[in-house]
């Protein structure tokens, strides 16, 4: 019986199989593909796959359970390095696997579209390579891969016949020779742009220029008149340039943002490059673009100019490869800056007919996507042409001419803009001439709405970054109108284009910046902004409390001090400019709303990439008298946890120390509890795992006697990481356990995953790397359905630390560190930074790769002295030392190796394992000896510490230079090293 169900598919082929044909004749070619086939068999069947086709060639197999696709294909690839089957000619076979709802049929046929994907899958693979989609690889991550099989992220591609990109994963194994050529498909462009409602109208000559301009120049200004197009040609030209970008075209609409100092985050929130430690967001911005290529769209410029150029003028420094086009109605007035300055739309087409001109074919478009019966004769034409010139050829201003046409006739629509135009001859406010278009064209289309109308449409600028169906009526409806008459006025706006729909789903919309700043002016001369601005606060705070909570409960739980809410709803994510403009309405109020509404900010706005501007305005917030101390004690406690965060450990004492002087808190059980996580957070940070031991301790005898199960399981999982920083072994494994199992019965994914993660890590430091997997399988399936960039970056560093130890596997490992890096990075992590960057360096070093360990030891120092991490900090100067050591720089070696051991932290017996293994390497070119004693001390430091791969390559050549100057006398030495104190040992190291 038919049936319908998700398969994945595996199609082969043999790569060059007519030249191979060719080469060895038909009789010779039979045995080989004969030859094929049994291996392929033999290792599908062995997998439960299913042959379906055989033509020529290639095979195709279906599988029911993507993981066994994965181990059929490795087995494959394997037994063809080791088979002979073309005659001593180099036999490559191409795989492609994609997962899919197919149907199968009665006859064991299928039938679906991932049929096709999989063969296209396979047609951009090379000879020796297997490809899968990510539709499969999602569907096996969860499960191991193969005994020494690795995975390697490619990206997107465009594949054949396929309308959107794939996402192609190549499967790797230690035994098979890697194949240095790209995919045979080209990569998929990646953007932030959204697709045009309308079509593109003329402008030819100026888009072929500017898309040379963007080509061949670092910083390109789009000017002109409010309403002239400037974002229009700007998105064109990008579409056009995807090409010569490979790291992405990206839009930044700067148009909401009230403030100059917000731009930074804003470009930060759109490509990346989250700041770590003390770094400010600019920093952090312009270390990530360093280098990319990409091309950067800063959009509406005009009202912060002046932070903007000086943004522009440091990418420009520091990040050669990236191209700026910005849209302004004035220059940014920076050095090498090419302006273009965009004319009107052409009116009149010399000696030539009235329809091919650039406005008239806009106006005609434009009225027929209104009234699909618009089809102007001749006469219409010119009259067209007329109401064009009127309006100066300004694409705005014809778009809302045209948009009339449904209600009124052309004739009524030229004649009343006349009058229009003519009202305004003398001038509208301050406009220049251009711009005069534009409002006389607002002017004419407002002058045949309802009195209704006109009111709503003066109050919507009070919006930012956009306009949510559902806050129309509460926000609009104020006293004349109620919220019916609200909406149906925003419906007859709509109608007349003066606002549009900017997304579906949530239903939201949009005013066109020149309209806006018409509407603004509106309701600044009305005299009730503030009112409508009042309505806007008091919406957005119960928005904000509908979707997560009251705010002062949810972050009095102990679940969620200092942290942002595990799943926050994605509308509330597209609110951050709404809720910013809400923040500063409440921000003139002199009660409780601007420090209730910066809590709920503070959880929103770090997931969004934005830590420094939920600092700052915790920090505002706070430094006013008023506030309930109850929420007083939350603003502080999130702004400790953020400072902590962030590296700045002196500012999250000083708040820690607030925290302990608050009366109100510490007579409160539970807030005496979350002084004490806070202040265990805090000496953790510091390297002060035993104070933290005792701090959470006390938080759990408070917790266990309020009956607070979720405050008691997030205490343990932290108390659990101050066991692991001790050694406690067998007490962390426990505590982790326990944790989990509580986790997952409370659904606090956040908990359960770290837990997961630091259970893996414990295996791997024992040398049970196969229970290390299995912790990380679970924490990948725990992770299922939750977008949260740090616990990936943490299941991702973690992973690669754990391959790292396993050993064999470091190619596998330093793309897995990478990975893990970059995801870091955007969601701010310094600590899982180091740990990627560290790993990254010791993998060099293994190889050799000297220069390339220095680069990623450097990187080590310079993140966790801007994070305040003791322990990396100390190790990362005695790696350099060594490295210094190795390439004869003596003076260089001892230096870092005094500085190393000056910082090293209290009872942080890895690190001093750490160092001693550092030490031997800078004296064994000096002191031999020395070196030897070092050799044994680490040995011993090594073992007390649970450090399981201690007896690498680069150990063992250390030993063997060592012992090349001193014979025999060498194992004296390292036997005399292994029974030093921790104290004799360091001082032993110390130059």
């Amino acid at each position: 019986m038919a049936r319908t169900g998700t398969f994945t598919f595996c199609f082969t082929d043999i790569e060059r199989s007519t030249a191979l044909l060719g080469v060895l004749g038909p009789e010779r070619y039979d045995q080989t593909l004969e030859g094929l086939r049994r291996l392929s068999r033999d290792a599908f069947q062995r997998h439960d796959g299913r042959e379906v086709t055989v033509e020529g060639d290639g095979m195709l197999v279906v599988f029911d359970h993507a993981p066994n696709a994965l181990a059929a294909c490795l087995d494959l690839q394997l037994a063809l390095a080791e088979a002979d089957l073309a005659f001593g000619l180099d036999l490559r076979v191409r795989i492609g696997l994609h997962t899919g709802e197919a149907l199968e049929t009665d006859a064991g046929d299928y039938v679906g579209i991932p049929l096709h994907q999989a063969s296209r899958v396979m047609a951009a693979a090379n000879g020796g390579q297997t490809f899968l989609s990510d539709t499969t690889w999602d569907a096996a991550r969860s499960s191991p891969l193969p005994e020494f099989g690795g995975i390697d992220d490619l990206g997107p591609f465009h594949l054949r016949d396929v309308p959107e990109p794939i996402h192609i994963w190549e499967l790797t194994h230690a035994g098979l020779t890697p194949v240095a050529k790209p995919p045979r498909a080209a990569p998929a462009v990646v953007h932030n742009l959204t697709v045009p409602r309308t079509s593109f109208v003329g402008r030819a000559d100026d888009l072929e220029q500017l898309v040379k301009l963007v080509g061949r120049e670092s910083m390109v200004t789009i000017t002109g008149a409010g309403g002239i197009g400037k974002t229009r040609v700007a998105l064109e030209v990008a579409a056009r340039a995807t090409a010569m970008f490979p790291d992405g075209v990206w839009l930044v609409e700067l148009a909401p943002l009230q403030s100059g100092t917000l731009a930074a985050a804003a470009v930060a929130q759109a490509v990346g490059g989250a700041p770590t430690g003390k770094q400010s967001v600019t920093e952090a911005l312009t270390e990530h673009l360093a280098s990319r290529r990409l091309l950067l769209i800063l959009d509406n410029c005009e009202h912060i100019i002046d932070a903007v150029a000086d943004l522009a003028s440091q990418i420009a420094a520091n990040a050669p490869e990236v191209v700026v086009l910005a849209t302004s109605r004035q220059p940014l007035g920076l050095r090498g800056e090419q302006v273009w300055r965009l004319p009107p739309l052409e009116v009149d087409v010399a000696g030539g007919f009235a329809g091919d001109a650039e406005a008239v074919q806009l106006f005609v478009q434009r009225a027929a996507s209104g009234d699909q019966r618009f089809r102007p004769d001749a006469a219409a034409l010119a009259r067209i042409a007329a109401i064009c010139r009127l309006l100066d050829g300004i694409p705005l201003a014809i778009e809302l001419a045209a948009g009339q046409v449904g209600e009124r006739s052309l004739d009524v629509v030229a004649n009343e803009l006349e009058q229009s135009v003519a009202n305004l001859a003398g001038g509208f406010r301050t406009d220049p001439p251009r711009q005069r278009a534009v409002r006389a064209a607002i002017d004419w289309t407002l002058q045949g709405l309802s009195p209704d109308d006109l009111i709503a449409f003066r109050r919507l600028p009070v919006f930012a970054g956009g306009i949510p169906q559902e806050a129309i009526g509460k926000v609009v409806g104020l006293h004349p109108l109620d919220e019916a008459r609200a909406g149906r006025a925003f419906d007859r706006l709509a109608r007349h284009s003066l606002v549009e729909v900017a997304a579906e789903e949530p239903m939201r919309y949009r005013m066109l910046e020149p309209v806006r700043q018409y509407a603004a002016e509106l309701l600044e001369e009305s005299g009730e902004r503030d009112a409508v601005a009042e309505a806007h606060l008091d919406w957005y705070l119960v928005f904000f409390g509908d979707r997560v909570g009251d705010l002062s409960r949810m972050f009095a739980s102990p679940t969620q001090i200092g942290t942002a809410p595990e799943e926050m709803p994605p509308d509330v994510i597209a609110e951050v400019d709404n809720l910013r403009a809400a923040l500063e309405t409440a921000r003139a109020s002199a009660d409780d709303r601007f420090l209730h509404l910066t809590i709920g900010l503070a959880a929103v706005l770090p997931s969004c990439g934005h830590m420094q501007e939920a600092r700052k305005n915790l920090k505002d917030a706070l430094a006013r008298p008023e506030g309930y101390p109850g929420h007083r004690f939350i603003a502080i406690s999130n702004a400790a946890s953020l400072a902590a965060v962030q590296g700045d450990l002196a500012e999250a004492g000083r708040l820690v120390d607030q925290l302990y002087a608050m009366k109100e808190a510490t007579e409160r059980p539970i807030f005496r509890a979350l002084i004490n996580v806070q202040a265990a957070a805090l000496a953790m940070a510091r390297g002060r795992p035993l104070k933290a031991e005792a701090q959470l301790r006390t938080a759990l005898e408070i917790f266990d006697e309020l009956g607070d199960v979720r405050g008691s399981v997030n205490a343990r999982a932290n108390l659990a990481t101050a066991l692991i920083r001790q050694l406690r072994i067998p007490e962390a494994r426990a505590e982790l356990e326990s944790v989990l199992a509580a986790a997952k019965g409370l659904r606090e994914h956040r908990v359960a995953v770290t837990a997961a993660c630091n259970l893996a890590s414990l295996a791997g430091m024992t040398g049970d790397h196969e229970a290390a997997r299995a912790a990380f399988s679970a924490a990948i399936d725990e992770l299922a359905g939750i977008d949260d960039p740090d616990l990936l970056s943490q299941i991702t560093v973690n992973h690669a630390v754990a391959l790292h130890q396993l050993g064999g596997r470091e190619e596998e490992a330093a793309d897995q560190f990478r990975r893990g890096a970059i995801i870091a990075r955007r969601s701010a992590n310094s600590s899982l930074l180091v740990t990627a960057a560290e790993g990254l360096a010791e993998i060099a070093w293994r190889e050799g790769d000297l220069a390339a360990a220095t680069e990623s030891y450097e990187r080590v120092m310079v993140t966790s002295d801007a994070s305040g991490q003791p322990a990396a900090r100390s190790r990362s100067r005695g790696a350099l030392a060594a490295l210094a050591a190795e390439t004869g720089d003596d003076a260089g070696a001892t230096h870092l190796l005094v500085d190393a051991l000056g910082l090293l932290p209290e009872g942080d017996p890895r690190t001093v394992a750490w160092l001693l293994r550092f030490g031997s390497r800078v004296w064994a070119g000096r002191d031999p000896e020395r070196a030897a004693r070092l050799l044994g001390a680490c040995d011993a430091a090594a073992a007390r510490s649970l450090i399981s791969d201690w007896s690498d390559q680069q150990r063992q050549q250390l030993e063997l230079e060592v012992r090349a100057k001193l014979g025999d006398l060498t194992s004296d030495l390292i036997e005399a090293g292994r029974t030093l104190s921790e104290d004799e040992a360091l001082a032993l190291a110390r130059p």
